[in-house]
């Protein structure tokens, strides 16, 4: 156990990662001396921590280590084991956390909501991260993105009681092989939805499920509350009969219930039924079934939370959401919509609420496919979740630095995308699509730029 009281100075192997960097603002909030390291590639949390004036090396270096002098290391899931400066502040036996462990101690220190499962965490966590703020609840807040519309940054460490954190189903580490989120201790935990996904640690959906399992009977033992998805047929195999679960949904069965949706170019509305009687009518800013369902998971913390009805109403319709999500920028007569969306039922989803918003535009899906045994493992999945666009434009597969030696190639998704009609080409590398982009693309058409690599570099380029 390591005793906080003799740590002041922290150093952060990854620094980059939207998590890491959460972390690392966190902790510089509450007074340590924080640096760090990580590669020299620009990423989208470099303004971010230039923001918050964390100064970090852009290379991985043992001298780095004795020059900043840790008391303590916090090291990323990608950096765990060979990193040159891991190896060397094991060798000179300097504390070391995993991210995952350090978001675990900050749990136990506030009443937390714990934000899990495969799509909606980081909108999820964003969205009550600005509720709770706006109603002067003075939270903490961890949100994997690089930011959020109308938050001043998306990690902090306030005097409320509440800290409002996303769950990482991904493994603690290579050689630890169980979920980050079980190192949390959480009052609330919200399970937006379950799918087989990280296909390199989690061999089915079988594995992945059990995960989640061990989640909620962790939260059962600490005496706190389960929101679940029961649109997800995983979570409600999970929930089954439980009767001490807070469901959602747009099922029959749900307590709470998404009702008579209506969109009107700009605001989305939907009625709220609980147990089956109405208590409300809400409206959101953010497009698409998918971000109701995301709202309604807010309504019920919300409300378990004590947040007045009236703050609930407003605040949920304020909220612009978060860079990297539906996140649309117009250039040269064109529109651009970023998105971060790397599954195929995120894809699909978000496209469909794109066609909804722009119905009498074209619509260019620009998709970068991130980690190789991903698209390999979800193939037919990809093949068919681009249906609510017109064209897909399919650009070099973002590898993970763990599968530099899988054999499989971008070409391959364009051909399985090929194979159900849909109209595909593959561009190769980002200057190479971005060439293609401005000798085809005419005025008024949508690009979406999708993927959870540096895909969203091209608006920049074009």
């Amino acid at each position: 156990m390591i005793d906080f009281k003799k740590v002041r100075r922290v150093y952060f192997i990854g620094i980059k990662g939207v998590a890491m960097a959460g972390l690392a603002i966190i902790l510089k909030q509450r007074k340590f001396i924080v640096s760090g390291s990580d590669t020299g590639d620009v990423f989208v949390t470099d303004k971010l921590l230039k923001k918050n004036n964390i100064k970090f090396n852009k290379k991985f270096d043992p001298i780095n280590i004795d020059t900043f002098n840790p008391d303590l290391v916090v090291v990323g899931t990608s950096f765990s084991q060979k990193n040159l400066e891991t190896l060397y502040a094991q060798k000179k036996k300097i504390p070391i956390l995993l991210d995952s462990e350090l978001r675990g101690i900050l749990s136990k220190s506030k009443k937390t909501i714990a934000v899990s499962g495969m799509h909606g965490k980081t909108t999820i966590t964003a969205w009550l991260s600005y509720i709770f703020n706006k109603s002067q609840r003075q939270p903490s807040y961890l949100i994997g993105a690089a930011g959020v519309i109308g938050l001043t940054t998306p990690a902090a460490w306030d005097t409320g009681d509440y800290f409002i954190v996303e769950a990482d189903e991904y493994v603690k580490s290579q050689k630890e092989k169980v979920a980050k989120f079980l190192d949390l201790q959480s009052d609330i935990t919200i399970i937006s939805g379950i799918e087989w996904e990280h296909v390199d640690v989690y061999k089915d959906i079988g594995a992945v499920k059990k995960m989640f399992a061990q989640l909620i009977n962790q939260t059962k033992k600490n005496k706190g509350k389960i929101v679940a998805c029961l649109d997800s047929p995983a979570v409600r195999s999970l929930v089954k009969g439980r009767q001490d679960i807070e469901s959602y949904g747009y099922s029959r069965d749900a307590r709470w219930k998404a009702y008579d949706l209506d969109y009107n170019g700009h605001v989305t509305s939907f009625d709220v039924l609980l147990s089956g009687k109405k208590i409300g009518r809400y409206e959101i800013s953010l497009m698409g079934e998918h971000n109701v369902l995301n709202a309604l998971a807010c309504i019920v913390v919300c409300k378990l939370c004590r947040i007045p009805e009236v703050k609930i109403k407003r605040l949920l319709r304020q909220f612009k959401g978060v860079e990297r999500r539906f996140q649309v920028q117009y250039k040269k007569k064109i529109i651009f919509v970023d998105d971060y969306g790397h599954h195929p039922t995120e894809i699909r989803a978000t496209l469909r609420a794109i066609q909804q918003k722009y119905y009498d535009r074209f619509i260019w899906c620009v998709f970068q496919s991130h980690t190789i045994s991903r698209t390999k493992a979800l193939l037919p999945k990809f093949a068919k979740a681009f249906f609510y666009s017109d064209k897909v434009l399919v650009t070099d597969i973002f590898e993970s630095a763990r599968e530099k030696n899988l054999k499989f190639k971008a070409p391959s998704l364009a051909r399985a995308i090929l194979r159900t009609g849909q109209k595909v080409e593959y561009t190769g590398n980002l200057e190479q699509t971005t060439q293609y982009l401005r000798a085809n693309v005419k005025a008024g058409d949508v690009v979406v730029t999708m993927g959870a690599g540096d895909i969203y570099k091209l608006i920049k380029m074009f």
